[in-house]
């Protein structure tokens, strides 16, 4: 949740409870939820057409099993499989240290660079394959950085 809209939240909610004692309870536990910090991006990867960074704040975990957030914008627009155009993608994966293997975990495409815009199509995945990560690779570069990085334990696998 934004600042901005925290604050909205806040500043509505005795208009709420007058109004809607239901809607007063909602707004009053989406105020009490920790903020969430800003993504950090970091550029970690280039391939043909498309730049990866890494949210250096999202990654949480135990020693050698992480998860992280990794932004991937693509030069020109992509279009998903249900044909809906996008030219940047968030990602959640999995990082396994030893194994050198990463799981995705979570997809949202945006239509705009930098994950701005409404996303156009978000997926969570319960069961994904683990991939190995090539020496060198788009995906090299994160992993790196992933399993250098002390986990800050939020989101624990």
């Amino acid at each position: 949740m934004t600042r901005l809209r925290l604050l909205l939240v806040l500043a509505c909610a005795p208009l709420l409870a007058q109004a809607n004692p239901q809607a007063h309870s909602q707004a009053s536990a989406q105020a009490s939820a920790p903020i969430k910090p800003a993504p950090r991006w970091q550029q970690v990867g280039r391939a043909s057409g498309s730049v990866l960074y890494l949210d250096t704040a999202s990654i949480a975990g135990a020693a050698q099993e992480r998860r992280a957030w990794s932004l991937t914008n693509h030069a020109k627009r992509q279009f998903t499989g249900d044909d809906k155009p996008y030219r940047s993608v968030t990602a959640q994966h999995r990082y396994d240290c030893d194994a050198r293997t990463i799981t995705l975990l979570a997809q949202a495409y945006y239509p705009d660079p930098m994950g701005q815009g409404e996303a156009v199509a978000n997926f969570k995945y319960e069961q994904y394959d683990a991939v190995a990560v090539a020496p060198g690779s788009q995906y090299d570069g994160a992993l790196k950085r992933v399993c250098r990085q002390r986990p800050a334990g939020r989101g624990a696998p």
